[in-house]
Protein backbone atom coordinates (compact mmCIF):
# COMPACT_ATOMS: atom_id res chain seq x y z
CA UNK A 1 0.00 0.00 0.00
CA UNK A 2 1.45 3.54 -0.92
CA UNK A 3 1.88 5.38 2.66
CA UNK A 4 0.79 9.05 2.90
CA UNK A 5 1.76 11.55 5.37
CA UNK A 6 0.43 11.79 8.70
CA UNK A 7 -2.68 13.97 9.23
CA UNK A 8 -2.27 17.79 9.96
CA UNK A 9 -4.69 17.09 12.45
CA UNK A 10 -6.07 20.57 13.13
CA UNK A 11 -8.36 19.69 16.01
CA UNK A 12 -11.72 21.17 15.89
CA UNK A 13 -14.29 21.26 18.78
CA UNK A 14 -18.01 20.86 17.63
CA UNK A 15 -21.56 19.31 19.25
CA UNK A 16 -18.67 18.27 22.04
CA UNK A 17 -16.75 15.87 20.28
CA UNK A 18 -13.36 15.92 19.53
CA UNK A 19 -12.95 15.99 15.50
CA UNK A 20 -10.02 16.21 13.06
CA UNK A 21 -8.77 18.39 9.73
CA UNK A 22 -7.46 16.00 7.15
CA UNK A 23 -6.29 16.04 3.98
CA UNK A 24 -7.74 14.16 0.90
CA UNK A 25 -4.96 11.87 -0.62
CA UNK A 26 -6.45 10.04 -3.45
CA UNK A 27 -9.84 9.32 -4.55
CA UNK A 28 -11.55 6.62 -7.02
CA UNK A 29 -14.77 7.36 -8.89
CA UNK A 30 -17.07 4.74 -9.93
CA UNK A 31 -18.81 6.06 -12.89
CA UNK A 32 -21.92 4.48 -14.69
CA UNK A 33 -23.73 5.79 -17.77
CA UNK A 34 -22.03 9.13 -17.10
CA UNK A 35 -23.00 9.56 -13.40
CA UNK A 36 -20.28 9.18 -10.00
CA UNK A 37 -22.35 6.02 -8.16
CA UNK A 38 -19.90 5.62 -5.78
CA UNK A 39 -16.46 7.38 -4.81
CA UNK A 40 -13.96 6.34 -2.54
CA UNK A 41 -11.69 8.66 -0.68
CA UNK A 42 -8.45 8.23 0.75
CA UNK A 43 -7.71 10.43 3.73
CA UNK A 44 -4.12 11.34 5.78
CA UNK A 45 -5.09 9.52 9.21
CA UNK A 46 -4.79 11.52 12.19
CA UNK A 47 -2.66 10.95 14.61
CA UNK A 48 -3.73 8.86 17.96
CA UNK A 49 -6.49 7.98 15.67
CA UNK A 50 -7.48 4.40 16.32
CA UNK A 51 -10.41 1.85 15.69
CA UNK A 52 -11.45 -1.57 15.37
CA UNK A 53 -12.62 -2.82 11.88
CA UNK A 54 -16.07 -2.46 11.14
CA UNK A 55 -16.59 0.72 12.88
CA UNK A 56 -17.62 3.87 11.45
CA UNK A 57 -16.86 7.55 11.79
CA UNK A 58 -18.55 11.06 10.81
CA UNK A 59 -17.50 12.89 8.01
CA UNK A 60 -18.22 16.60 7.38
CA UNK A 61 -17.07 19.83 5.38
CA UNK A 62 -16.24 23.43 7.16
CA UNK A 63 -17.89 25.06 4.43
CA UNK A 64 -21.90 22.99 4.36
CA UNK A 65 -23.78 23.67 7.49
CA UNK A 66 -27.22 22.41 8.48
CA UNK A 67 -30.29 23.69 6.87
CA UNK A 68 -31.09 27.12 8.98
CA UNK A 69 -28.20 26.76 11.30
CA UNK A 70 -24.50 27.32 11.88
CA UNK A 71 -24.07 23.80 12.63
CA UNK A 72 -21.43 21.66 10.70
CA UNK A 73 -23.66 18.99 8.57
CA UNK A 74 -22.48 15.66 10.13
CA UNK A 75 -22.88 12.50 8.35
CA UNK A 76 -22.16 8.43 9.57
CA UNK A 77 -19.89 6.71 7.42
CA UNK A 78 -18.67 3.52 7.46
CA UNK A 79 -14.21 2.84 7.47
CA UNK A 80 -13.07 0.85 5.23
CA UNK A 81 -9.53 1.39 6.02
CA UNK A 82 -7.94 -1.53 8.47
CA UNK A 83 -7.28 0.10 11.77
CA UNK A 84 -3.30 -1.69 10.58
CA UNK A 85 -3.22 0.68 7.57
CA UNK A 86 -1.65 4.00 8.20
CA UNK A 87 -4.85 5.70 5.71
CA UNK A 88 -8.30 6.06 6.60
CA UNK A 89 -10.28 5.32 3.49
CA UNK A 90 -14.39 5.72 2.96
CA UNK A 91 -16.74 4.73 0.34
CA UNK A 92 -19.61 6.73 -0.37
CA UNK A 93 -22.74 6.25 -1.66
CA UNK A 94 -23.40 9.28 -3.76
CA UNK A 95 -26.89 11.27 -3.38
CA UNK A 96 -27.86 13.75 -5.49
CA UNK A 97 -30.32 15.32 -2.61
CA UNK A 98 -28.16 18.40 -1.92
CA UNK A 99 -26.37 16.46 0.59
CA UNK A 100 -22.81 16.12 1.73
CA UNK A 101 -21.75 13.12 -0.69
CA UNK A 102 -23.28 15.65 -3.21
CA UNK A 103 -21.06 18.07 -2.24
CA UNK A 104 -18.23 16.11 -1.76
CA UNK A 105 -18.68 14.85 -5.44
CA UNK A 106 -19.14 18.23 -6.76
CA UNK A 107 -16.39 20.17 -4.83
CA UNK A 108 -13.48 17.87 -3.08
CA UNK A 109 -10.30 17.16 -4.60
CA UNK A 110 -7.08 15.64 -3.84
CA UNK A 111 -5.47 17.97 -1.55
CA UNK A 112 -9.33 19.11 -0.24
CA UNK A 113 -9.99 19.04 3.56
CA UNK A 114 -12.51 16.64 5.55
CA UNK A 115 -13.85 16.81 8.81
CA UNK A 116 -14.00 13.44 10.88
CA UNK A 117 -14.56 12.36 14.28
CA UNK A 118 -15.14 9.00 15.30
CA UNK A 119 -14.78 6.52 15.63
CA UNK A 120 -18.40 4.78 16.84
CA UNK A 121 -20.76 1.75 16.68
CA UNK A 122 -20.25 -1.69 17.60
CA UNK A 123 -20.17 -3.56 14.88
CA UNK A 124 -16.54 -5.26 14.87
CA UNK A 125 -15.10 -7.90 13.78
CA UNK A 126 -14.69 -11.46 16.78
CA UNK A 127 -11.24 -12.10 15.87
CA UNK A 128 -12.22 -15.42 17.70
CA UNK A 129 -14.40 -16.67 15.46
CA UNK A 130 -13.27 -19.93 13.32
CA UNK A 131 -15.23 -19.75 10.42
CA UNK A 132 -16.08 -16.09 8.89
CA UNK A 133 -18.46 -15.29 5.71
CA UNK A 134 -19.07 -11.90 4.92
CA UNK A 135 -22.34 -11.16 3.23
CA UNK A 136 -22.15 -7.96 1.41
CA UNK A 137 -24.15 -5.76 -1.44
CA UNK A 138 -23.71 -2.29 -2.61
CA UNK A 139 -22.04 -0.13 -0.26
CA UNK A 140 -22.61 -2.33 2.55
CA UNK A 141 -18.60 -3.68 1.67
CA UNK A 142 -17.04 -0.77 3.20
CA UNK A 143 -17.23 -2.17 7.02
CA UNK A 144 -16.52 -5.96 5.93
CA UNK A 145 -13.40 -4.33 3.99
CA UNK A 146 -11.98 -3.23 6.61
CA UNK A 147 -12.44 -6.81 8.65
CA UNK A 148 -11.22 -8.51 6.20
CA UNK A 149 -7.72 -6.48 5.47
CA UNK A 150 -7.48 -6.52 8.72
CA UNK A 151 -7.49 -10.33 8.77
CA UNK A 152 -5.23 -10.67 6.04
CA UNK A 153 -2.76 -8.29 7.00
CA UNK A 154 -2.42 -10.41 9.83
CA UNK A 155 -1.55 -13.38 8.74
CA UNK A 156 -5.12 -15.36 9.38
CA UNK A 157 -5.03 -19.22 9.23
CA UNK A 158 -9.08 -18.84 9.89
CA UNK A 159 -11.70 -20.30 6.53
CA UNK A 160 -13.02 -17.52 5.19
CA UNK A 161 -15.63 -16.37 2.41
CA UNK A 162 -16.38 -13.11 1.08
CA UNK A 163 -20.14 -12.86 -1.04
CA UNK A 164 -20.28 -9.58 -3.15
CA UNK A 165 -24.04 -8.58 -4.61
CA UNK A 166 -23.53 -4.98 -7.08
CA UNK A 167 -25.66 -3.96 -9.58
CA UNK A 168 -23.10 -4.19 -12.95
CA UNK A 169 -19.29 -4.51 -13.45
CA UNK A 170 -19.44 -0.15 -13.05
CA UNK A 171 -20.47 -0.74 -9.69
CA UNK A 172 -17.97 -3.32 -8.29
CA UNK A 173 -16.73 -2.00 -6.03
CA UNK A 174 -12.70 -2.84 -4.46
CA UNK A 175 -12.95 -5.84 -7.40
CA UNK A 176 -9.14 -6.09 -8.50
CA UNK A 177 -8.17 -6.22 -4.82
CA UNK A 178 -10.89 -9.23 -3.82
CA UNK A 179 -9.90 -11.18 -7.18
CA UNK A 180 -6.37 -10.31 -5.91
CA UNK A 181 -6.89 -11.75 -2.36
CA UNK A 182 -8.84 -15.13 -3.83
CA UNK A 183 -5.95 -15.79 -5.97
CA UNK A 184 -3.19 -15.26 -3.29
CA UNK A 185 -5.06 -17.02 -0.29
CA UNK A 186 -6.01 -20.36 -0.14
CA UNK A 187 -7.48 -20.07 3.11
CA UNK A 188 -10.13 -17.28 1.05
CA UNK A 189 -12.98 -17.69 -1.33
CA UNK A 190 -14.67 -15.29 -3.01
CA UNK A 191 -18.27 -14.87 -4.98
CA UNK A 192 -19.72 -12.10 -6.94
CA UNK A 193 -23.29 -11.51 -7.99
CA UNK A 194 -24.40 -8.97 -11.01
CA UNK A 195 -27.86 -8.73 -10.62
CA UNK A 196 -28.17 -6.48 -13.51
CA UNK A 197 -25.75 -7.14 -15.84
CA UNK A 198 -26.57 -9.08 -19.08
CA UNK A 199 -22.55 -9.16 -20.51
CA UNK A 200 -21.53 -10.07 -16.80
CA UNK A 201 -19.35 -13.27 -17.71
CA UNK A 202 -20.23 -14.77 -13.85
CA UNK A 203 -23.20 -15.76 -12.22
CA UNK A 204 -26.37 -13.26 -12.79
CA UNK A 205 -28.54 -12.48 -9.81
CA UNK A 206 -28.28 -12.03 -5.98
CA UNK A 207 -26.06 -13.52 -3.48
CA UNK A 208 -28.44 -15.89 -1.84
CA UNK A 209 -28.23 -18.86 -4.54
CA UNK A 210 -24.65 -18.68 -4.20
CA UNK A 211 -25.18 -18.54 -0.37
CA UNK A 212 -27.37 -21.87 -0.63
CA UNK A 213 -24.71 -23.31 -2.42
CA UNK A 214 -21.15 -22.23 -1.32
CA UNK A 215 -21.26 -20.95 2.36
CA UNK A 216 -19.68 -22.91 5.11
CA UNK A 217 -21.89 -24.99 7.08
CA UNK A 218 -21.54 -25.69 10.64
CA UNK A 219 -22.95 -23.88 13.87
CA UNK A 220 -19.55 -22.65 14.09
CA UNK A 221 -19.78 -20.35 11.14
CA UNK A 222 -20.87 -16.90 11.48
CA UNK A 223 -21.77 -13.82 9.10
CA UNK A 224 -21.50 -10.52 8.44
CA UNK A 225 -24.04 -9.03 6.94
CA UNK A 226 -24.47 -5.56 5.55
CA UNK A 227 -26.31 -3.60 2.52
CA UNK A 228 -29.20 -1.99 1.57
CA UNK A 229 -32.36 -2.84 4.63
CA UNK A 230 -33.79 -4.78 1.55
CA UNK A 231 -31.20 -5.88 0.73
CA UNK A 232 -30.62 -6.86 4.66
CA UNK A 233 -34.04 -8.16 5.00
CA UNK A 234 -33.83 -11.03 2.55
CA UNK A 235 -30.19 -12.35 3.45
CA UNK A 236 -31.35 -12.66 6.88
CA UNK A 237 -34.05 -14.53 6.30
CA UNK A 238 -32.69 -16.56 3.81
CA UNK A 239 -29.95 -17.61 6.45
CA UNK A 240 -32.55 -18.67 8.80
CA UNK A 241 -34.19 -20.63 6.44
CA UNK A 242 -30.68 -22.39 5.16
CA UNK A 243 -30.35 -23.22 9.35
CA UNK A 244 -28.03 -20.60 10.87
CA UNK A 245 -29.00 -19.51 14.14
CA UNK A 246 -29.72 -15.78 14.41
CA UNK A 247 -27.01 -15.71 17.27
CA UNK A 248 -24.27 -16.69 14.37
CA UNK A 249 -25.52 -13.92 11.92
CA UNK A 250 -24.10 -9.86 12.86
CA UNK A 251 -25.45 -7.34 10.80
CA UNK A 252 -24.71 -3.49 10.43
CA UNK A 253 -28.07 -1.40 9.79
CA UNK A 254 -27.46 2.27 7.96
CA UNK A 255 -29.28 5.02 9.29
CA UNK A 256 -31.91 6.55 7.22
CA UNK A 257 -31.23 10.38 6.18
Amino acid sequence: MQKFKKCISSIIFGDSLQGYECKVTDIKNYVDKGVTVYKTIRLEKPEGFSYRAGQFAMLAHPELKQHNSDELLWRAFSIASSPLQDFLEFTLLIKYTGGLTQYIEQNIDIGSTLMVRGPFGSFCLDKSLSKIVFVATGCGITPLISMLRTLLIEGTDKRLQFFYGFRNANQFLYREELEEYARKYDNFDFYAAASDDPDWPGFKGYVNPLLTEHAFKGADTHFYVCGSPVAMESIINHLKRLGYPEANIHTERWIKR
